[in-house]
């Protein structure tokens, strides 16, 4: 695999550059002539790796929440609303649950009017306990018997599968304003921590940026989506 583009967008300030395939299974950047491109690990780089994607994620959750309003409106199939509600509320949930990447703080939730909290409790529980796994009574399957009334005798029996509502317009506005609100904050982190680490850039000077190794990244496969990432 030879100047072609990874196989995932990158979503970033590496737009128009080519990658080429590398040693152990890297994908790296070919830059432009006479140009590198390095890959920075200093105080910062990492909280602001972390604000990039989750900035992603809330752009994205208020995106889909757009789409899915208009999929109730147009009485679009139920398993199209119910997927798109369903990634806004994992995208949501993404950005404060552990992982390699840091997760937001909740603060926020203090100082916004009405159930702010509540809500976001509420989609974190809709993504904990019901979309991720089968935890609460959002999901449930019960096994049943119709039998006479009299007699007890068993005319037939059968299953039920019991499965949640799908959400309202006004969850889907309330997620979105969450989303929102957080995507403020988190676009505001951003810019501070991409200062910082410019401002640590600049100390490396120009030989220990010759110092550092090129820019490069793992080709997702599915033995590398079993193990967490660098």
């Amino acid at each position: 695999m030879t100047d072609q583009q990874p196989p995932f967008d990158p979503r970033s300030d590496l737009l128009g550059f080519t990658f080429e395939q590398g040693d152990n299974f890297e994908l790296i950047v070919k830059p432009k002539p006479g140009e590198r491109v390095v890959r920075v690990d200093t105080d910062h780089s990492r909280e602001l790796r972390d604000l990039v994607g989750i900035c992603f994620d809330l752009r994205r959750v208020a995106e889909i929440c757009d789409r899915y309003i208009q999929a109730m409106d147009a009485d679009e199939a139920e398993l199209i609303q119910d997927s798109l509600w369903m990634t806004a509320v994992m995208l949501y949930a993404r950005c404060f649950n552990d992982g390699v990447r840091s997760r937001l703080s909740t603060d926020l939730l203090d100082t916004m009017e009405g159930q702010a909290r509540e809500a976001h409790d509420h989609f974190i529980d809709l993504r904990n306990k019901f979309i991720a796994h089968s935890v609460n009574a959002y999901e449930q399957t019960l096994a049943h018997a119709v039998i006479d009334a009299k007699t007890g005798e068993l005319k037939h029996s059968g299953t039920a599968h019991l499965w949640a509502n799908a959400m309202n317009r006004d969850g889907a506005l309330t997620l979105k304003r969450l989303a929102r609100e957080f995507l403020g904050v988190a676009s505001y982190q951003q810019w501070m921590t991409n200062l910082a680490v410019g401002a640590e850039i600049d100390e490396l000077g120009p030989e220990g940026l010759l110092g550092l190794r090129d820019l490069a990244t793992e080709v997702p496969n599915v033995e590398r989506g079993k193990r967490r990432r660098k």
